[in-house]
């Protein structure tokens, strides 16, 4: 009854987390529908599946028609769905990492014998012993191939993980992480379960895992551009907002806008995927550039924004040193089929001089756009 007790209400927590998630991102407005339609179908499976183990407690000894029904019904289905999440998971591990789902279909034909093969298995258990076993007193004991369904459900999940630290430098820093840590919380709660055959820990851990991945990947997907991982348009809309109403007193504002030269003809020669290359590199070089606390954004296809507070002027320069350093260096080494030239134009916010915001940021487009006609014309 301990075990009943302590399974309803993990199950039942888990559940409400999950339904608590489901909510959010319902109200989100977010680019990636791809990822988040995939996750999406994580959280609903993970609910199904928590439902279910909170019914067959009340179903396991109970010798009711129903019960007799419901049991290996559950039993089958909880089966079939560990391959189900792991598959789901590699799904979104490969979108994040790759953002394009051109190879779905190669992971899906792979994991499909697999699905298969559990299916059978999990029906033929009903009369059996093989993935579980029910007495006649219509209780579940674990089968004679009972962790053959662990071993192969950790084992794609550890797959997904090896692939993320071999692509690790395609993924953000904050993506990683999640995509590293999801598996941990599950898998601890798998050895526990182990150690009492009736309690179920695993989904309650993957209910963790997803809590993990919206706080670090689905959450910033409203602010963030997808493809640099640096903030959007509609956050850099919001800062300015913000900065507009709340200057520090003691503190100096600046901006500084950035264009990179002759994107087009990089996208052009050497196709897109370069092409985003390139805007990945530039946004590293600016993330060097600056302060934690600096805001840096990417405004357009190759536009950037920094917005900095300092006490001293000078900051303009040292940012502005800093990333042309920075190109330098990218150039120098020669990595790459291309070079990175940009056209920038900074100034310090001044409220004697500047009428608002909206008026600076539109003398530093000009200043930007004056810059590089002068490259043009150089």
């Amino acid at each position: 009854m301990i075990n009943i007790g302590i399974q309803t209400q993990l199950s039942f927590f888990s559940i409400v987390l999950l339904l608590i998630l489901l909510f959010s991102i319902r109200k989100q407005n977010i680019r990636k529908s791809v990822m988040n339609k995939l996750y999406r179908f994580i959280l609903w499976t993970t609910v199904g599946i928590l439902l279910m183990d909170i019914t067959f407690v009340f179903a396991n000894g109970i010798n009711t028609p129903l019960a007799k029904f419901w049991l290996p019904f559950s039993l089958v289905m909880y089966f079939i769905l560990h391959i189900v999440i792991a598959g789901l998971w590699m799904l979104y591990a490969e979108y994040t990492i790759n953002d394009t789902t051109k190879n779905f279909k190669k992971i899906v034909l792979w994991i499909a014998p697999i699905q298969i093969a559990v299916i059978f298995f999990s029906i033929l258990s009903i009369n059996g012993d093989f993935l579980f076993r029910i007495t006649a007193g219509n209780i579940y004991e674990r089968g004679n191939y009972f962790y053959a369904i662990s071993i192969i459900t950790y084992g794609l999940i550890i797959l997904t993980m090896l692939k993320t630290i071999k692509y690790k430098d395609r993924v953000h820093k904050g993506d990683f992480y999640a995509l590293l840590i999801f598996p941990i919380p599950p898998m601890i709660g798998g050895f526990i379960q182990l150690s009492f055959e009736g309690l179920s820990l695993i989904f309650p851990g993957v209910a963790l895992s997803l809590m993990i991945v919206y706080i670090y990947i689905q959450s910033q997907l409203t602010n963030t551009d997808h493809l640099t991982g640096l903030s959007n348009r509609r956050e850099y809309d919001r800062i300015l907002s913000i900065k507009s109403q709340n200057l520090r007193k003691g503190y100096v504002m600046g901006g500084i806008l950035i264009d990179i030269d002759d994107f087009k003809k990089i996208n052009d020669q050497f196709l897109h995927h370069v092409g985003d290359q390139a805007l990945i590199i530039f946004s590293n070089i600016l993330r060097e550039s600056v302060h934690e606390d600096d805001f840096v954004a990417r405004t357009g296809g190759d536009e950037f924004a920094i917005i900095f507070e300092s006490k001293s002027p000078s900051r303009l320069d040292e940012i502005l040193e800093k990333m042309n350093e920075g190109l330098h260096e990218f150039n120098q080494k020669k990595e790459y089929p291309f070079e990175l030239q940009v056209s920038s134009g900074g100034l310090i916010y001044n409220p004697n001089e500047h009428q608002d915001l909206n008026e600076f940021f539109k003398l530093l487009d000009k200043k930007m756009y004056d810059i590089k006609e002068q490259h043009h014309r150089g």
